[in-house]
């Protein structure tokens, strides 16, 4: 049996509908996980097009509760959808990080060195919180 990366099993649809977009990733999706799978982002491990509920995370990395969400022009007409998805997902735990898909596109370094500093700030938080925990 496969184990859930997110604790529980995610909806059938939203399961569905994540599995297609993996295979259906904008342009400036390819571009940034090219640069962030298999552990090239400061070891961090990120999956795409998670399901978390029933919303679907561009990326995340589990173990650091963190997602991120490259927003193309059709994002523009879904802010408040865009809300709510963080508003939740900020209440399971998970920061939120968006780019858009210039930003991924024409400066890719700036984005990737933004989210190394992210992902060292949130291991580093991470392993204080486990200490503190441990005493």
């Amino acid at each position: 049996m496969r184990r859930r990366w997110n604790g529980s099993a995610p909806d059938p649809l939203t399961l569905a509908r994540a599995i297609t977009q993996r295979k259906s990733l904008t342009i400036a999706e390819v571009a940034l996980w090219s640069r962030i799978r298999n552990y090239q982002l400061a070891g961090a491990y990120f999956r795409r097009q998670v399901p978390i509920g029933s919303f679907i995370a561009d990326f995340a990395c589990k173990k650091l509760r963190l997602v991120v969400e490259v927003d193309g022009d059709s994002h523009e007409l879904t802010v408040l959808h865009d809300e709510r998805r963080t508003a939740f997902l900020e209440r399971k735990g998970y920061s939120v990080v968006r780019f858009t898909n210039e930003e991924v596109l024409e400066d890719s370094d700036t984005v990737v060195a933004r989210l190394a500093l992210l992902v060292r700030d949130r291991a580093s938080r991470l392993a204080r919180s486990t200490d503190e925990h441990a005493v």
